[in-house]
Formats: C-alpha cells, sequence, structure tokens
C-alpha cells in the first residue's frame, strides 16, 4: 500500500495524524496523536479514517475507527451559611448563604438541607449547576423553645449528583447564631425570728435565686445599710434555676420601732 494517511476527527475534520509512504503486506507502523480534551465532559469519542492506494491497480482502500476515552472528573461542591439577627427562643431565626459547584463537571439535583440531608429541614433546590455556577439561598428555622445556650449552632449541608456515573458529591457549613436570652434574678431576705435591741447588731438572712435559663455571672447582692450599696455577697457563676444563701448584718439604729 502506497500514501497511506490516517486522519482524525479531533480537533477539527481531517487532521493528519499519520502518513507513510509504503506499508508492506501484513506490516504494522505504531502512530499517536493528541487533542485538548473537552471541558465539563465525561468522556471524549474520536473517529480514525486509514486511507492508502494499492501499488498495483491503484485502487484506493479505506477504514475507521471510533473509540471513546474516558476523561478525569471533580465533582465537587462548595457551601457557606451565616446567621441573621439574633432572636429569641421560639422566634423565626434567619440564615442564608451560597452554594457553588466548584467542581469540572454539571451537577444535578442539587439540594441544601439544614440537618442531616435524609430527614434535615429543605432550604433550597433541586437545581442543577455547571462548573464554575453558584447560588444564594436564604432560609428561616425556630428557635428552640427551651434553649438554654448563647449560641445555637446551624448546619447546613449541599449534595448533588454528577452527570457522568450520578455519583453524589456533599459540603457542609456550620455557622455559630447567636440567641437572646433573657435574664431573671430574684432575692429575698428574712428579718432575725426575734427583735433586735437598739444599738445592737441584726442579723438577717436571704436567697438569692437565677430565674433564667442562662447562667449569670458576677451575681453581686448589695444592702442599703449601714450606707447604700454595702455588698453582702458576691457570686462568680450562678447557673440557671441554682440559688444561694446569704447573711448580713448592721447596727440598729437607737430611738426607733423597726428598721428598714
Amino acid at each position: 500500500l502506497r500514501d497511506v494517511v490516517v486522519v482524525s476527527d479531533k480537533p477539527e475534520p481531517d487532521t493528519v495524524v499519520f502518513t507513510v509512504a509504503i506499508l508492506a503486506p501484513g506490516e504494522t507502523k505504531g502512530f499517536s496523536g493528541s487533542y485538548t480534551a473537552p471541558l465539563n465532559a465525561c468522556s471524549t469519542t474520536s473517529s480514525l479514517t486509514a486511507t492508502a492506494t494499492d501499488s498495483c491497480g491503484g485502487t484506493q482502500t479505506i477504514d475507521s475507527v471510533t473509540s471513546s476515552c474516558p476523561l478525569i472528573t471533580t465533582p465537587q461542591l462548595a457551601v457557606t451559611t451565616e446567621c441573621g439577627d439574633p432572636a429569641k427562643p421560639g422566634d423565626l431565626l434567619i440564615h442564608s448563604g451560597t452554594v457553588t459547584n466548584i467542581g469540572n463537571i454539571t451537577l444535578t439535583n442539587v439540594v441544601v438541607t439544614r440537618g442531616a440531608p435524609s430527614a434535615g429541614d429543605p432550604v433550597y433546590g433541586p437545581v442543577t449547576l455547571q462548573p464554575g455556577e453558584g447560588a444564594e439561598f436564604t432560609s428561616t428555622f425556630r428557635v428552640p423553645v427551651d434553649l438554654v445556650d448563647c449560641l445555637l449552632s446551624s448546619t447546613v449541608i449541599a449534595r448533588g449528583n454528577n452527570i457522568c456515573d450520578g455519583g453524589e458529591t456533599s459540603n457542609s457549613a456550620t455557622a455559630q447564631c447567636e440567641i437572646i436570652l433573657e435574664a431573671g434574678i430574684e432575692v429575698q431576705a428574712s428579718c432575725p425570728p426575734t427583735p433586735t435591741p437598739q444599738g445592737a447588731t441584726l442579723t438577717f438572712v436571704g436567697i438569692v435565686r437565677n430565674t433564667s435559663r442562662v447562667a449569670l455571672k458576677d451575681v453581686v447582692v448589695v444592702n442599703n445599710r449601714p450606707v447604700p450599696g454595702t455588698e453582702v455577697v458576691r457570686i462568680a457563676l450562678l447557673a440557671a434555676g441554682e440559688e444561694q444563701a446569704f447573711t448580713g448584718s448592721f447596727l440598729v439604729p437607737v430611738n426607733c420601732c423597726d428598721v428598714v
């Protein structure tokens, strides 16, 4: 065979890949070629056509082959989330964020949920995202009424399926949302069981109680006697619902029937 030519349809039709002047009967020649792989694709297909003329009668002979080569894909999602304004237990809290296809292959059925993917609250989707494409989302959820922490962890999970084999890819992000917990404190005091003589020391007892659902720090009880602002007890930390007893004393003035 004379004037053997192999052409490819990649990167454009009739691209010459290999030529040889003469190919003897039964002879084999190897060749190689290359082209830029397409973007956002699972595989690439190329067709090769070999032509030659026989050395006797000049008859042309031809053969073709088509091959499909898999491409490396990196399906990947990125997701962010942030909290809105602080909310109270029982109120709605806003959280927003973004979901982006940062891989090199199209993702379908992209959804964002808050919590576990199988049973989480729906936040966004389903949508299809091309490589580099992203979207913003905003959603709300109700703060648990029995919350006792100042911060509430909010996790969103993004997941999607690549168009090649349908495999799932996922990612998550967590934000710490500020919660408004109303503080409450109660103080009680009792006079001595028997009256105190004038001019003597009066000793009283009391209880300070944390009536809120959040711990209180730097708890201070003060008395207006013997002078306003007299510190009776100081407690570094008082847990939610906790109470602590205290005692205090002061000199009773003379020439009086009772003292406040």
